[in-house]
């Protein structure tokens, strides 16, 4: 098995009680990383859901049944218990529902808190 590859996934594992690893015999790799959604913002102490579920969701819904299938898994909950369809429709819906459209113009600049970790 690859040194390299598992030094990787320790590089940009934050908490290796979230993190696991196991090598395939064919030498693929399947890689375990299981977060909290609801995190609370350091500094001010608010909720914020940490998620990508609704991009997934989007993205499963531009394929046809067989690629959706083959690429994309099945969300599940930190337990492995399947999330339901429902669910990820409503996450979707409301994603879309308060999602800002912006038009970027010369000189304008985004400040994006992607990890839950700034503090100004």
């Amino acid at each position: 098995m690859d040194s390299t590859v598992e030094a990787q996934i320790g590089r940009y594992n934050r908490d290796s009680n979230l993190t696991s690893w196991e090598w395939s015999p064919d030498g693929s790799i399947i890689l375990h990383h299981v977060l909290p959604t609801i995190r609370t913002q350091p500094g001010t102490g608010y909720p914020a859901l940490f998620t990508s579920l609704a991009a997934q969701y989007a993205q499963k819904l531009r394929h046809s049944e067989t690629d959706r299938a083959k690429a994309y898994p099945i969300a599940k909950y930190g337990d492995g218990s399947e999330i339901p369809e429902e669910y990820l429709k409503a996450l979707f819906r409301i994603t879309e529902e308060t999602r800002v459209l912006h038009k970027w113009e010369r000189g304008d600049v985004l400040v994006f808190d992607n990890r839950g970790e700034l503090t100004l």
